[in-house]
Order: structure tokens, then C-alpha cells, then sequence
């Protein structure tokens, strides 16, 4: 349905042009590849959607496809252009908002992916130590660096730690139905 609603506006763009609306329209494309599994079509959806998104200035579509774009690039093990996307996208962000803890956390993978182990571990205490707030709500992102370090406190070997946060993402999920 969702992709049926961009085809949809861009009909409409083309009778109307809007450089925003096509943004939109590219990135909401891009989005939707990636989740439905299409590396190839979202790599090809993810360059024009880069080109609309810098043409319309719009600072949330520049976050979000730069955003995707870095998640694209890490899923093969393109870590140093997913890192240098994932910077890019910060740039556009506010800072201690649940976007930027997003972010610091699929940084916190890539580090991870890459064996950076150290580095994983700062950013996802910067993102577990600014998301406080979110902590008893149970937050998504702070759900997934709970994760994510009990993934990294795995790899150190420091097994007993690694159960603590995988208990306390696994606790939070329940309460949030997720």
C-alpha cells in the first residue's frame, strides 16, 4: 500500500512539480526497499533519492535518506561508507533527540560488525546514558541498544553482563507489547 501511495504522489508531481514532494516521494521509495528486502533496487532508489533530497534542502529528507543510505551500506560490509552516510545524516539531526540516539546506535553496529569493539561500547553508552528518559518506557532505540551491547559484552566474553541487558531489552519489549 505504501509504495502504491508514493507512485501515487508522483503521479502528481509530474502534473504539478514540487522538488519536496519528490524528496519525499524518493526517500519514502528508498525506505520502503530496504525494509521489503531489495538491496539492489534500494541502491539504485537510494542515488536519486540522495539527488532530490540535497536539490529540496529539506533537512529531515537529507537525514533520512543519508540515514538509510548508511544502513544500506553496512549490511555488505561497506563499513566506511556506512560510517561516513551515518555522519552525514548526524549533521541533519537534533542532538539528544530519538533520532540522533538512533543513529549512535547503528553506529554502535557498524563498530560492532567491524570488531571495533571499544568504539561500540562508547556509543552505546552515550545513547543508554542520554536516553535515561526513555528507560522505564522502554523506548525502541533504547530497547535495541540494550541489545546491541549485550551483542558486544558477548563477543568480550563477559557472558554474565551481556545477560543482565539482554533480560532488561527482553523485559522492556514485553512491556511495550513489542
Amino acid at each position: 500500500k505504501s509504495l502504491r501511495h508514493v507512485n501515487l504522489a508522483r503521479t502528481v508531481v509530474e502534473r504539478y512539480p514540487n522538488v519536496w514532494i519528490c524528496a519525499w516521494c524518493d526517500a519514502t521509495a528508498l525506505a520502503l526497499n530496504i525494509v521489503g528486502g531489495d538491496p539492489l533496487v534500494a541502491a539504485v532508489v537510494g542515488k536519486r533519492a540522495l539527488t532530490s533530497a540535497n536539490e529540496s534542502g529539506a533537512a529531515a529528507i537529507v537525514r533520512s535518506v543519508t540515514a538509510n543510505l548508511g544502513r544500506l551500506a553496512w549490511v555488505p560490509g561497506d563499513f566506511a561508507k556506512a560510517a561516513d552516510y551515518l555522519s552525514q545524516a548526524r549533521q541533519y539531526t537534533p542532538e539528544r533527540s530519538s533520532l540522533a540516539l538512533g543513529l549512535r546506535e547503528t553506529e554502535a553496529r557498524v563498530h560492532l560488525a567491524e570488531g571495533r569493539l571499544p568504539e561500540s561500547l562508547a556509543a552505546l553508552d552515550d545513547v543508554l546514558i542520554q536516553d535515561r528518559s526513555h528507560a522505564v518506557s522502554g523506548s525502541y532505540v533504547h530497547r535495541h541498544a540494550l541489545l546491541t551491547k549485550a551483542e558486544v559484552l558477548s563477543r568480550l566474553g563477559r557472558y554474565q553482563e551481556a545477560e543482565s541487558f539482554f533480560t532488561e531489552a527482553a523485559e522492556l519489549a514485553a512491556r511495550a507489547g513489542d
